[in-house]
């Protein structure tokens, strides 16, 4: 990034001193400025709407996570309930924690996780042996509702429909880290190095 502001700031200093500016006011240099004006706004429009995708993304793992738990809550046990929705909730924090921006897992999950239980020191310990994957923790959803299955907690259909929305809320985090480690496209990244 440094290179085009050095590139910038010289063009500018070599303009002024050899008054080209003058030189270029009877150029048809506008119509360059109006083309790189049009791709400056088609990337802002790119951008808002991957912010607006992973928007919706994030909300469709919250949503998952309230209709898995009113199932939960009155289907399960108090206590597989309970372990369900920490598994939940811990995965999605876990997976913001993941994405290598603004929430890391010292000043996001370990205060979340501090003040809402959301996993045990053992549960983190396995965590750390695992490279730390929200996955892992939705690996533990899937193996919660195996077993409240068998112990007969609920049938099959409520099974598969609990089921469908775990791997709903983790396609949807995934989905979340593919936006993160796919940056717009060099393109428009390199037009805006040059407005700047």
């Amino acid at each position: 990034i440094w290179l085009p502001i050095g590139i910038f700031v010289t063009v500018r200093i070599l303009a002024r001193k050899y008054e080209l500016v003058d030189i270029l006011e009877n150029t048809k240099i506008d119509i360059i400025g109006g083309f790189l004006s049009f791709f400056l706004v088609y990337f802002v429009n790119q951008a808002n709407t991957r912010f607006f995708n992973m928007y919706k993304l994030a909300k469709e793992c919250s949503d998952k996570m309230i209709e898995v738990t009113g199932t939960a809550v009155t289907k399960f046990t108090p206590g597989a309930a309970s372990r369900l929705v920490r598994y939940m909730n811990a995965g999605h924090v876990v997976g913001y924690a993941g994405l290598d921006g603004p929430y890391t897992r010292e000043n996001f999950f370990e205060h979340l996780n501090q003040d809402y239980k959301l996993l045990t020191k053992e549960e983190i310990d396995v965590l750390d042996r695992r490279e730390w994957s929200h996955l892992e923790v939705f690996s533990w959803c899937f193996h919660d509702l195996k077993k409240s299955k068998a112990k007969g907690m609920i049938d099959s259909k409520e099974s598969r429909e609990i089921n469908r929305q775990l791997l709903t809320m983790q396609a949807a985090m995934i989905d979340i880290f593919d936006y993160v480690e796919q940056p717009p496209h060099f393109f428009y990244i390199h037009f805006l190095c040059l407005l700047s």
